[in-house]
């Protein structure tokens, strides 16, 4: 994401099907989107911001302050969260 320059950031499995990562944002319009080969050959982003992710869909925001943030994802039903910590 706009956090280090769109490179990759590895995630964490925790549980079945759920992946977690932190990192800290800045204030100024940040955004990210999942991929999971390093490539953007298979991504996923949001195009309606509802949580849940869309197969190359559009950047998604992180509304908030800038601090550490927690970002979860189940691949098994592509729901999403974003929570600062």
């Amino acid at each position: 994401g706009t956090f280090n320059q769109w490179g990759n950031l590895p995630m964490r499995l925790v549980s079945d099907n759920l992946w977690t990562a932190y990192t800290y944002f800045e204030s100024s319009n940040p955004s990210f989107k999942f991929d999971a080969k390093g490539d953007w050959s298979v991504n996923w982003g949001d195009n309606d911001f509802n949580g849940i992710v869309d197969w190359s869909g559009a950047n998604i925001p992180v509304v908030g302050n800038s601090g550490y943030y927690q970002i979860s994802f189940n691949e098994n039903n592509g729901r999403y969260e974003v929570e600062q910590r």
